[in-house]
């Protein structure tokens, strides 16, 4: 079992691309038919770094130097106005299509994680202060309860995309990873102390 989990979170680093982004597919057959990267997926490999450093299969200063390459590739990824992150980009980031809320949650989640967890194990290194930095800036600049609607027939939804203005698009019920979503939400909406999205927004009403 832990040579299990060992390959597993070397299997992470093959998705990784030179910037710090990592890959959303991988092709099996050695083609380069598979080379947009995915917000999520930089998330997911933050977190595989902390468990490969805890692990030993890298070093906490190389995991570290690893998660702070990949917080600043993430940081020029492109975004709607609100600050919601493109979910498929080239690897620098630029690209087209949707700005996904779920993926941009699973980004910053795993932003956050490897911020603490380096935090704890190198609280003197000025990288990991710097680290702190960087992920604090990646997700204040995302208006998360513009993701959220109080009542949608009846019932809290969130809505799936935004458009590059800052409407959302598309509205799902809250399940599955969505629950991560909503707590970011839930965090804004505390910070915020009111009912209102950050533009000012009726959270009752889509649109």
């Amino acid at each position: 079992m832990q040579s299990l989990l060992d390959e597993s979170l070397r299997f992470f680093s093959q998705y990784r691309l030179p910037t710090g982004l990592y890959l959303d597919k991988l092709s099996t057959d050695g083609s380069t038919a598979h080379t947009l990267a995915s917000t999520s997926a930089a998330g997911f490999g933050l977190i595989s770094l902390c468990i490969s450093a805890e692990r030993g299969i890298l070093s906490v200063q190389d995991a570290l130097a690893q998660a702070t390459t990949t917080i600043v590739a993430a940081s020029n990824i492109s975004g709607a106005s609100n600050g919601f992150l493109l979910h498929w980009t080239d690897m620098h980031g630029r690209g087209s299509g949707e700005y996904s809320t779920i993926d941009t949650a699973i980004l910053c989640l795993g932003a956050i994680l490897a911020s603490k967890y380096f935090s704890a194990k190198e609280p003197a290194l000025t990288t990991t202060h710097a680290l702190a930095l960087q992920v604090r800036s990646l997700t204040d600049r995302v208006s998360w309860s513009d993701a959220l609607l109080d009542d949608y027939n009846g019932a809290p939804g969130m809505y799936l995309t935004m458009s590059a203005n800052g409407n959302g698009q598309g509205v799902t019920r809250l399940f599955n990873e969505y629950y991560l979503l909503a707590y970011m939400g839930a965090v804004a909406e505390a910070s915020n102390g009111n009912g209102m999205n950050a533009n000012g927004k009726d959270k009752k009403h889509p649109g």
